[in-house]
């Protein structure tokens, strides 16, 4: 059944959305800004005009009708985008859904391409109905025996990726209490440390930060994301920078004034790494200065696996830079319930399901570690489907 919402709240959620949009745009000046940033923005002013509109519509004193949102099915769009391959979903995404092609990086798993299209419908449900009739016209998806019992359709593994971190956003499970320490640190004005061992889940939760923060924190922030595994000195740590942060090559105070309008919280994956020779403790230093107090123009957010006092031993006996200006928030592994509520989750559209027996082997495997869950989960599926 639809939902009725009040039209004038939409209209003042839809014009916060957009004047961040705009600060968005409006830092990377009108040549630079990007282009699944450009599409958004013209896809939020059309829609703001569209509910002025209609707000302006009646006759003076007559009630507004509701906009009516209609729920979306994800479970069943799931299932009608997992019949294309590869190939075809990009095909779909470059000629209906452009933001949603912007976002598809090289190396990008089919399964994450899937959940950053079910994403954007999910943000914008006014476009199921549009992607359901693409893809009705397709053949049906093979039936295979369902492993748990009777006859059914086995989804493709849900259990990725196997590597990495998880880029689609909507794809990552839990974490909400750490996601609240961050928002509480850095709307109070501190930059943040996530700290926990490899393979816990810390750069994943990097992705749902910077998808959510601009919401969260609300107009002027913006976010943006840099990971060090690529980078290997200091010179290649601040392209790598500017080019994250769109603006031309530079550092020390051009690089400050360039951003001295803007807002930014800056998340940096693999910081470990800038304890590496070819990085100095001044390069964290200048870091520092770009974030050390409430009229700094950027936030940060890193990732790492040790303290950063104790990852940068060589400050001489002073606190390190970085540490001095961010409060850790740990990120541990997951407890047996979070464990199985996330295998319920995977498993709930996938034909296939897990004994108890084999969830318990998978609780006590992964010892609570996201990717060694995912990678056991992955192979005991693989297995029971091809049953």
């Amino acid at each position: 059944m639809p939902s009725t919402t009040d039209p004038t709240a939409v209209l003042a959620r839809a014009r916060r959305v957009l004047a961040h949009l705009e600060a968005q745009a409006a830092g990377f000046g009108a040549l630079h800004v990007p282009a699944h940033l450009q599409i958004e923005l013209e896809e939020k002013r059309r829609e703001v005009a569209a509910l002025e509109a209609r707000l302006a519509a009646p006759d003076a004193g007559d009630p507004v009708a509701p906009l009516p949102t209609e729920a979306v099915d994800l479970t069943a769009l799931r299932a009608l985008v997992q019949r294309l391959d590869v190939i075809e979903i990009e095909s779909l995404c470059l000629d209906h859904f452009p933001a949603v092609y912007d976002k598809f990086g090289r190396g990008l798993q089919r399964g994450e391409m899937v959940n950053l299209l079910l994403d954007h419908v999910r943000r914008r449900p006014e476009e199921a109905p549009r992607l359901a009739g693409l893809l009705s016209p397709a053949a049906p998806p093979p039936v295979r025996q369902n492993p748990g019992g009777g006859r059914g359709v086995v989804a493709e593994n849900p259990f990725t990726p196997l590597t990495g971190r998880v880029t689609a956003p909507a794809w990552v499970f839990d974490r909400d209490r750490e996601l609240r320490r961050v928002v509480e640190f850095l709307q109070a004005g501190s930059s943040v440390a996530l700290i926990g061992p490899a393979a816990v889940g810390k750069s994943s939760l990097l992705t749902r930060l910077v998808a959510e923060l601009p919401e969260r924190l609300g107009v002027p922030w913006e976010t943006a994301y840099l990971d060090l595994q690529p980078i290997y000195n200091e010179e290649e740590f601040f392209a790598a920078l500017c080019d994250a942060l769109g603006v031309a090559m530079c550092r020390g105070y051009p690089l400050h004034s360039a951003l001295r309008e803007r807002r930014i919280v800056l998340a940096v994956d693999e910081v470990d790494k800038m304890a590496w020779e070819g990085f100095s403790r001044s390069l964290r230093t200048e870091l520092r200065g770009l974030a050390s107090d409430g009229a700094a123009p950027l936030k940060l957010l890193l990732a790492a696996r040790q303290p950063l006092d104790l990852l940068f031993p060589d400050s001489e006996g002073d606190t390190s830079p970085l540490a001095n200006i961010c409060l850790q928030v740990d990120v541990g592994p997951w407890d047996e319930a979070t464990v199985r509520a996330f295998l319920m989750a995977r498993l709930e559209t996938a034909g296939v399901t897990f004994t108890e027996a084999e969830i318990a082997r998978l609780v006590a495997a992964s010892g609570g570690y996201p990717q060694r869950l995912v990678q056991a989960a992955y192979a005991l599926f693989a297995q029971k489907a091809a049953l």
